[in-house]
């Protein structure tokens, strides 16, 4: 790793900057942007380099330094996302010194800009003192700014803090009526913590309500307690599992009109778990949830509008659920989002909104969208066309699990494409994905069996694994079938008549 030193912006004592702000835009743009823009010349970069894309293809490279010098540069001009990664950078001294300070001035300038994600760092930033003086207050201050417009990570800091007392009265019960909402839209930093209230509050510590307190709140109709208890019962914390008994508490919450409530009945009724399925019913307490706006529900009714599922097809009506749930900062809908303006198929393909939406859902570790940046980056879709950066994102996904990237990833590697060429590391990436049903993935075996390619040609094994790939769908694999499957009878006719042709042995007397 390349850590480049920078001269920090002067700080005063306590660790808070003299600056108030940033330096004149107009000074940045005659000093500091051309002198950046010669050192991307040095690194091989073009002068025209200075755009987010190529700072995020630097990063994803693996060269640090170059990139923290773009999204420096960049962040100095304006650009919010740039701000963000450079002080992430910053924070943990990827490319450049380590220097908490001049990270928290880069979060507080996207912050001051209106920034959700930064004014939640803000608050992080004043509660633990890194880079700043610690000032309880004003973290309070930052996180509520973030809450109120929908950050989960704001209102769990809040809730945390609450519950801990952390330089504020303590609050346990305004701290577990945050945290149920949050854990019941599916958080789970949320659904952590309140087990760990709920433990202590069994054991007769300070820290949350005993379970006998839940049910009687719950049975004299508070919503809050009603999934409280429907969670316990879910997980099993403090009780037994039983799906059926979470559902009915469940349920009589969402009647009351609580949102993640709402949208658990409607994820239970789509699944099955602990509910009879049916489309129809998840629609309906999706849209219920959704009007309240809860991101879970907005995501999942889109994909159900999508499909028609449950429901008449609305691609517009999903459009406009996943630019409201992308806004409220669920990367799910993000990276739904940036999926329909990258194949256009709903809506016109704009590949820089794509690319905004997925890189925001890939900050977040989303695998689905990493993977769909890899996408972009192979077929050259509003980036310049990069196999090896596009290894890079499937891999990423690929190790969080992501069947659809482990069979891109693996295809790459059978093919010597922007990876080592391995047909032993395709053949694994392919087995990972098959193992989860992805079609594609068992397709690409019944290949390498059909054909001996980095295996032992078998073409019982190559016929096994189309038919699986075309039960799953998969129309290549469907021919592949028709084609394979006489020739293996062939072959296990005549292996039968060559076993019929062999000396029978005498039966001893």
């Amino acid at each position: 790793m390349n850590n480049h030193s920078r001269p920090a912006y002067p700080v005063a004592p306590g660790g808070r900057s003299s600056e108030a702000r940033f330096r004149p835009p107009d000074l940045i743009r005659r000093v500091l942007v051309p002198v950046l823009a010669s050192v991307a010349l040095c690194a091989g970069l073009p002068a025209q380099a200075l755009n987010i894309e190529s700072a995020h293809a630097e990063h994803a490279s693996g060269r640090l330094g170059a990139a923290f010098e773009l999204y420096e540069a960049l962040a100095l001009e304006g650009n919010i996302e740039a701000m963000k990664y450079a002080g992430r950078m910053l924070e943990r001294g990827e490319g450049v010194a380590r220097n908490p300070q001049d990270a928290f001035l880069f979060y507080r300038e996207a912050a001051e800009r209106g920034d959700v994600e930064a004014m939640n760092l803000i608050g992080e930033h004043y509660e633990q003192g890194r880079g700043v003086q610690q000032d309880y207050f004003k973290a309070e201050s930052w996180y509520r700014k973030a809450a109120a417009k929908w950050s989960p990570e704001a209102r769990f800091n809040l809730a945390r803090m609450y519950y801990r007392g952390s330089g504020v009265p303590q609050d346990v019960d305004r701290a577990v009526k945050v945290l149920r909402s949050l854990a019941a839209s599916g958080h789970e930093d949320a659904r952590t913590l309140l087990e760990e209230i709920y433990r202590q509050g069994q054991r007769g510590a300070p820290g949350g309500p005993s379970l006998k307190a839940i049910r009687d709140a719950a049975e004299g109709g508070d919503p809050n307690s009603q999934v409280q208890l429907a969670y316990r019962y879910e997980s099993g914390t403090g009780t037994r599992a039983d799906m059926a008994t979470a559902f009915r508490w469940y349920m009589q919450a969402a009647i009351q009109g609580h949102p993640g409530a709402q949208a658990k009945i409607g994820d239970m009724s789509r699944t099955g778990r602990g509910a009879e399925q049916s489309a129809s019913e998840a629609a309906f307490w999706y849209r219920r949830a959704a009007e309240q706006d809860n991101p879970v529900a907005l995501n999942n009714l889109a994909f159900m509008l999508l499909k028609g599922e449950g429901v008449e097809k609305d691609p517009e009506r999903a459009l406009s659920l996943l630019k409201r749930g992308a806004e409220l900062g669920d990367p799910s809908a993000q990276s739904n989002l940036g999926r329909m303006y990258l194949d256009g198929k709903v809506t016109p393909a704009d590949y820089s909104l794509a690319l905004k939406w997925l890189r925001r859902a890939a900050i977040k570790s989303h695998p689905a969208a990493e993977a769909y940046i890899g996408h972009a980056y192979l077929h050259g879709l509003g980036v310049e066309k990069n196999a090896s950066l596009a290894a890079i994102w499937y891999r990423k996904a690929a190790r969080q699990g992501h069947a659809p990237a482990q069979s891109a990833l693996g295809f790459l590697h059978q093919q010597g494409v922007g990876v080592p060429l391995s047909l032993d590391l395709a053949r694994d990436w392919y087995l990972k994905a098959a193992s989860q049903g992805d079609a594609y993935g068992q397709r690409n075996l019944g290949y390498m069996y059909r054909y001996g390619v980095g295996v032992e040609k078998d073409l019982r094994t190559a016929l096994s694994w189309y038919l699986t790939a075309a039960k799953g769908g998969d129309e290549v694999a469907a021919r592949a079938v028709s084609d394979l499957s006489p020739l293996v009878k062939k072959e296990a006719d005549a292996a039968g008549m060559q076993a019929n042709a062999l000396p029978k042995r005498a039966k001893k007397p």
